[in-house]
């Protein structure tokens, strides 16, 4: 992987203004889609005389519309800006599939090490509500590992990170990004770190390699890890993950075993990094 270059950025207060309107015009569109296609789900439930338990699918089809509807036109305001074109950029020549499966292992271990440690820190003082499950319908699955992921970076990595570029640092982009797509998430607290890890991550990778096939793809198999029920497993008999005050809080042979994958995975790059080095200067 190329480490992110330091270029040269804007200091014209004209070209970020209009940078930053591009960025409200961008999610102010991602979420205008949403609401109008959340007025046509109630306006299709009413008439039809939808029940509760056909809500949630009526309510994942809708919510697969808003989202292509909404990734068609920031694609096409996107291109006008900055002149980047998505389809560039989801080559699937040259990628690195197994680095794309390290890199949501080694996302998932950190963060469940920083949820217990807000656990440690937190979960005796105050209580926090537990996020929503949703049922596990057809429909919800593709919404929540193909829709989402895909229109949601193209807003956040694709959009977001190419209209800012070279207006502000890389450093800034990505933790604002990175601060925004967390909060919109609207998780509890343990929900936005880990949120705001799997940000940060994709948005330094996507500067790297400026390929939205990874960052969709990272995205596409951290959902899916998020749809298998970590409180139904055991690990040396002991439950992997159990609930205090709402708080996620994991065994602690759990956590080893989490810190023991990111230290292989680490040593695992370090090699394939080392190896690589020495047959280009042989070569």
């Amino acid at each position: 992987m190329k480490k992110i270059q330091k270029r040269k950025f804007s200091s014209n207060p004209n070209s970020r203004k209009e940078a930053i309107l591009s960025i409200v015009t961008v999610i102010l569109v991602f979420f205008a889609s949403g609401i109008l296609f959340g007025v046509f789900e109630g306006i299709v439930e009413e008439m039809f005389h939808i029940n509760e338990n056909n809500s949630e699918l009526c309510g994942s089809i809708f919510n697969i519309f808003s989202y292509l509807t909404s990734g068609i036109i920031i694609c096409v305001l996107v291109n006008k800006q900055s002149g980047k074109k998505l389809s560039k950029s989801l080559s699937v020549k040259g990628i690195d599939f197994p680095f794309i499966i390290l890199m949501v292992l080694s996302i998932r271990a950190l963060q469940d090490i920083v949820m217990q440690i807000i656990t440690l820190i937190l979960s005796d003082y105050i209580i926090i509500s537990s996020e929503n499950e949703d049922s596990l319908s057809v429909i919800f699955v593709i919404e929540a590992i193909v829709a989402a992921p895909i229109i949601e970076e193209i807003v956040f990595r694709y959009a977001c990170i190419e209209l800012l570029d070279d207006k502000f640092k890389s450093c800034s982009i990505i933790l604002t990004v990175s601060i925004v797509f967390a909060l919109l998430h609207n998780y509890n607290i343990q929900g936005f770190f880990s949120i705001f890890i799997l940000s940060v991550a994709i948005s330094v990778l996507y500067y790297r390699t400026r390929k939205m096939i990874y960052p969709i793809s990272i995205h596409i198999l951290y959902n899916a890890s998020c749809l298998i029920d970590k409180t139904k497993f055991r690990l040396f008999d002991t439950p992997i993950v159990t609930m205090k005050n709402g708080f996620y809080n994991f065994s602690m042979s759990w956590i080893i075993l989490q810190f023991v994958v990111i230290a292989v995975i680490c040593i695992y790059v370090k090699l394939l990094s080392f190896f690589h080095n020495n047959l280009q200067s042989k070569e």
